[in-house]
Order: C-alpha cells, then structure tokens, then sequence
C-alpha cells in the first residue's frame, strides 16, 4: 500500500467555514499539516485532529455574540441581517476609536472549544497546523505563519485569533513576534485571508504528494450588473472585493501552478453557489444547513477542480 502524504489548505470565510467543515468532515482524510487563515485557523486543528463532532458543534452553535463584543453605547458592529451597522460606525468614528468593534466574545470561544488537550493530542500525532495572520506594523504589511510544533498553548491560541479578526471591524490585535534572525519586535495583527487567499510556499520544501485547497467561495462568473452598492459602508466591501481580485483568482492558479510543478496534486473544492446570506451573519440554523449541504455535496464533481502534477516525484 503506497502512503499518500496530504496536507489542507482552508481559506477564510467567516461563517460560511461551516459549508467547508462538512465538506472536509465528509473527505475524511488524514493530513499531515493543515494551513489555515480566518475561519480556516478556527478550523484547522480539529481538521487535523478529525475532530468532526466538535468542528460541527462550534460551527453549528455559534451566533454573533460568540463574535463580536457588544456595548451598551454602540451595540454590536455586525446586525442580524449580517450587515454593518451604520450607527456603531459614526459612534466609533466620533469617539476616535481604530476600529468599530472588539472580539474578545471570539476569544473566549476559541478558550472554550480549542483546549490544551487537543493542542498536545496535535505534537502526539505529529499533526502540523500552521495560522497566518498579517502584520500592519510591517511595511510593507505582511502574512505570517505560526505553526503548532513551534509555538505553546497560549501563544498559538492567540495567534489564531488574531488570524480570524477583521480590520476596521474589530481591533488590531497587539503581539510579539521573533523575525528570523532571531529579533524580537512588536506587531498589530489581523485576519491573515484579506492578502493571502492560500500560501503554498509552506508545502513546497515539505515534499507532499496531494494538496486539497478548500475555497469558501464558488468560481467567479462575471455580470455585468451584478454588484449594487448602497451607501459608503458598501462602498468600503465593494473596494475591498476589487482589491482582492487577483489574490483570490489570478494568484490562485499561479500558485496551484508551482505546486504542479513540484510534482504536487491539487484539488480544489469550491462553494457550488454562492450563499445566501453575508458570511458575518452568524446564524445557528442556517450555519446546520450549511454544514449538512457541505458534506452532501462534498463528492459532487461540478465544485471541484483537479490539477495535475506535471512531473513525477523522485
């Protein structure tokens, strides 16, 4: 029997990680290292772990205030229908405040659901788990990977929630970090998916044989009219989605590209539709629904891509 070595690669998402965590609960395959960014870092060690049952409870139980901090002054930044609330913004704005929200909600609930055992069940079974998060101290601003065999508990916890904030949502996060020389600096993290959609350059010195990419996103089609934009906060995501481009889909084929080059399998597993609500709404039932069309669909060929290796590994 010839061993297969896999590794994962989970993008961000937000609430829509519960689709991928049915999908990846229904592949079922063992991976040696599993990289995560946003919602990808929640997912990661219980994907490594197969830890199914506790990956689908927390991402079939969780609601915005498992998210996001709520004061009594401004409320929540994120509203029932997923959007941002106008008023939370001014209030922060007026107030002087860096971002309109906090996570500390998010914290305590990775404190809850990710404990010491599972993190030391990961060096046991010689599970890997790397986190990107990005750097706004940096310039230019970077994403930087911090991996379960290298870091402890408490650091490697911190680092995935600083993977899963957002800018502008929720606070900088402020932590230190070792370059490699060595040398310690401060930095202000935030969600590592909004320049890195995948990072592959990680798999490439590891000698993998197969690489499944699960993207919380279906392919891009184009419309010409498809986009309505109503107010500035819509302004803002629209910018934010014209920036994102060419990470989410012209760098992603580059990338796949030099893993086939490696002698690297790719699959790719894509949402077969887009979602019907916004990925910050948070919404128990529908997140179950998600989870549940994410397994059933997980073997339907028309959501997933399969790229070649090019040469055989020596």
């Amino acid at each position: 029997m010839t061993f297969i070595k896999r590794a994962a690669i989970i993008s961000g998402g937000g609430s829509w990680g519960a689709y991928g965590g049915g999908t990846l609960a229904r592949l079922n395959n063992d991976y040696d290292t599993v990289i995560g960014v946003s919602t990808g870092a929640l997912m990661s060690p219980f994907v490594a772990l197969k830890e199914w049952d506790m990956l689908k409870l927390a991402y079939t139980t969780m609601t915005e205030k498992n998210v996001f901090d709520g004061y009594w002054y401004k409320g929540r930044p994120i509203s029932k229908t997923g959007k941002v609330r106008r008023l939370t913004t001014i209030i922060s704005l007026i107030l002087g405040q860096d971002s309109i929200g906090t996570s500390n909600a998010l914290k305590k609930m990775i404190n809850y659901h990710f404990t010491e055992n599972y993190f030391d069940e990961l060096q046991i079974k010689n599970k890997e788990v790397l986190v990107g998060t990005q750097n706004y101290s940096e310039i230019p601003s970077k994403v930087h990977y911090f991996s379960s065999a290298r870091e402890n508990f408490e650091d490697f916890k911190y680092w995935i929630w600083c993977s899963a904030n957002f800018p502008f949502l929720t606070t900088l996060l402020k932590k230190s970090w070792k370059d490699s020389d060595g040398n310690f600096h401060i930095g202000k993290w935030s969600d590592g998916g909004l320049t890195d959609l995948i990072s592959v350059e990680l798999l490439l010195e590891k000698s993998f044989d197969v690489v499944d990419i699960v993207l919380h996103k279906p392919k891009l089609t184009y419309r010409f009219d498809g986009k309505r934009i109503h107010g500035l906060l819509d302004n803002v995501n629209a910018s934010i989605s014209a920036m994102r481009h060419n990470i989410e889909f012209e760098l992603l084929y580059n990338k796949i590209d030099k893993l086939n080059s490696a002698g690297i399998k790719v699959n790719v597993y894509w949402l077969p539709r887009t979602l019907e609500t916004d990925s910050l709404l948070f919404n128990e039932r529908q997140m179950m629904d998600w989870w549940n069309e994410g397994y059933e669909t997980a073997l339907d060929k028309n959501r997933i891509d399969v790229f070649l290796p090019r040469k055989k590994r020596q």
